[in-house]
């Protein structure tokens, strides 16, 4: 119910006052390059790790493709998978981790869909040579 009365609202302050639709513009052009940033950046960080992984880290990852709010092994330092890289990842950047409600936050979404880009990117210039 209160999702429905949102739209109304919004509505009525773009069409009412046209500064609050031009910074609303301006915020999203904002967010989208900055959230974009997270994305490229945990690409850089995905091929980092798939450099230093093993056959079987590789494997698992590139048939994962993603990791869900209640995937605990992010922050885990003694997962064998990811060995806590994801977490240290995380610890450096204060907008990386959990937002509200323990839900990923959109930056760090867009880490994560980097992230493992980076690692399946990797995984397909190595694999036909291995």
């Amino acid at each position: 119910m209160l999702a429905r009365a949102r739209k109304p609202f919004r509505k009525s302050i773009e069409t009412t006052d046209p500064e609050i639709a031009a910074i609303a513009e301006r915020l999203r052009k904002e967010r989208d390059d900055a959230v974009g940033g997270y994305g490229r950046n945990g690409k850089k960080w995905g091929r980092t790790w798939a450099k230093q992984a093993s056959y079987i880290q590789l494997g698992l990852a590139v048939k994962h493709h993603y990791f869900d709010d209640e995937d605990t092994r992010l922050f885990d330092e003694d997962d064998k998978t990811w060995g806590g890289f994801v977490r240290n990842c995380f610890d450096a950047d204060p907008l990386l981790g959990r937002g509200i409600g323990n839900y990923f936050n959109v930056a760090t979404e867009q880490w994560i869909k980097g992230w493992f880009s980076g690692i399946s990117e990797f995984w397909y210039e190595v694999r036909d040579k291995l």
